[in-house]
């Protein structure tokens, strides 16, 4: 049989498995059971955006975890970057796999553990530059506008 046979005995349309809706109560009950599960509550939440200001959050599977495991982040501020960040990647020594666990440590406000760079050992290996990503992306802004001539 030629492969025009083959599409010619296909159904003219596939049916598609019906996908449940996500309203954005059910979203937030979900993720409200995800931070439960991770030890995070909403005063938690509060206490960390009053401390930090701007924050974010993210999951990773995680093979040391049953369930995602959730990570608070921060914003670097610019006196941070100065004094702490920049010098620390500016060494020679340090590597990009380095500076990444090291921003993701840094900026990480939970679980607490992920703190300390040694805490990256034994975790899957783009976590901590994936996370970097994240945190780098809150401390910085964003232009409104593309730069134009006046």
């Amino acid at each position: 049989m030629s492969d025009q046979e083959h599409l010619d005995e296909l159904p003219e349309e596939i049916e598609q498995p019906e996908v449940e809706e996500i309203t954005p109560e059910k979203e937030q009950a979900l993720v409200d059971e995800l931070f439960a599960q991770n030890g995070l509550s909403s005063a938690m939440i509060a206490t960390f955006k009053k401390q930090y200001g701007e924050i974010g959050w993210v999951s990773f599977n995680m093979n040391s975890s049953p369930v995602p495991v959730v990570f608070v982040f921060r914003a670097i501020r610019r006196d941070e970057w100065r004094n702490e960040v920049k010098p620390f990647m500016m060494r020679e020594d340090v590597t990009q796999d380095d500076a990444d666990e090291y921003v993701a440590s840094y900026g990480t406000i939970y679980p607490i553990e992920a703190r300390d760079v040694r805490y990256w050992g034994d975790k899957g290996g783009l976590i901590p530059t994936t996370l970097s990503g994240y945190i780098m992306e809150v401390s910085g802004a964003q232009p409104v506008t593309t730069p134009l001539k006046l």
